[in-house]
């Protein structure tokens, strides 16, 4: 979600209710009379800072739809006080500040994306890196109010990058507040946890896609995925009157300048090489996925992945995994109880890991 677009509706519902008072003192400052000081220049600079979250605004805002049975669901729950459409999506107030994360991680998990609008604690002395790169510490009196995906709770050590504001020695305002994420990777120890079953990935040949029996694969197997390519691929393209002239032909159902979709039942490559002669065709293969722990024979080429739950320590190296069950594809066999080292690429915010992207093994 754009930021512009999601704080525009956090203001919109009220969630910046306590903006005022943590930015009070933007204008407003003590001089060392016990006046109000309003001399001085306005300088700007970008400033990186670790803080801790002390809350969250009791607002969750979710971008595009949601099922009829998640709308019940999320009525029904006790930490919602009220489910409204937006213009975008949905606006979920919390029944407290409290309800926020938990309620955030209980959407993830349904794949449901969430943001809300976080109240960052800032450090009483700031460094601010003016534009002609000089460094200047400022006194910061004020919070900082960030939108972000709800991915860490409160209390959390957060690093938060702005533009501030100063005058006279002041952080007086701020603007374009961003948590900064980082990309790491974690070496550990595992213990396979469990066997989830092989995957084998086969291609099939484009000629050989109607001889795939989905239905009866279906019956005999966990878990098979068919990604059919009934069609051809022209690279170097077909003229107008190539396109007029080969949209006739009784097996194509669409043709443009790129491809054509074919019958299903039409498997005949020669015919296609002629019917096409002198245009460069393609014929792309389709994927066949199936996962089962039965042993699978088809006459397709196709390579073979074991897929186990591998227990990991919850801290690893000062980082925390809300998760430390993980799934793992490789071509290695283990047995259960089995020790694997395993190596973690994922996304920090503060010390925790909020998004792995991918697990390998030695």
């Amino acid at each position: 979600m754009e930021r512009n677009e999601l704080l525009k509706l956090i203001v919109l519902f009220g969630a910046l209710v306590m903006a005022g008072s943590m930015l009070a003192p933007a204008f407003l400052y003590k001089s060392s009379s016990g006046g109000t000081d309003t001399s001085g220049t306005t300088e700007t600079g970008t400033a990186l800072f670790n803080g801790t979250i002390r809350t969250y605004n009791p607002i969750l805002l979710v971008k595009g739809q949601l099922s009829t049975e998640q709308l019940t669901k999320l009525q029904m729950d006790s930490r919602v006080k009220s489910v409204s459409a937006s213009a975008d999506g949905y606006i979920i107030n919390t029944t407290s500040r409290d309800d926020v994360y938990p309620l955030a991680q209980s959407l993830a998990h349904e794949g449901i994306e969430t943001w809300a609008g976080a109240n960052v604690i800032t450090p009483s002395i700031m460094t601010i890196k003016l534009s002609n790169g000089s460094d200047v510490n400022v006194t910061s009196q004020i919070s900082v109010l960030v939108v972000m995906k709800p991915l860490v709770d409160s209390d959390t050590e957060v690093t938060v990058s702005i533009l501030g504001y100063i005058k006279n020695g002041f952080l007086i305002n701020y603007n374009s507040a961003d948590i900064v994420s980082q990309d790491i990777s974690l070496s550990g120890i595992g213990t396979v946890s469990s066997v989830d079953g092989i995957e084998h990935n086969y291609i099939v040949p484009w000629e050989n896609r109607s001889s795939v029996d989905e239905a009866s694969l279906n019956s005999t197997y966990e878990s098979v995925d068919f990604s059919r390519n009934d069609y051809l691929s022209f690279p170097s393209g077909l003229t107008v009157a190539q396109i007029a002239e080969k949209k006739s032909l009784s097996y194509i159902t669409y043709i443009s300048d790129t491809s054509a979709s074919v019958s299903a039942n039409f498997t005949d490559k020669d015919k296609a090489l002629s019917d096409f002669t002198g245009i460069n065709v393609v014929f792309p293969d389709s994927n066949l996925i199936i996962v089962t722990n039965k042993s699978v024979s088809l006459p397709y080429n196709g390579t073979t992945l074991y897929q186990y739950s591998v227990s990991v320590p919850s801290t690893i190296y000062g980082y925390q995994l809300d998760d430390n069950v993980l799934l793992i594809k490789t071509e290695k066999e283990y047995k259960l109880n089995d020790t694997v080292n395993v190596s973690i690429y994922g996304t920090v915010i503060g010390n925790k890991v909020v998004e792995i992207d991918d697990v390998e093994t030695e």
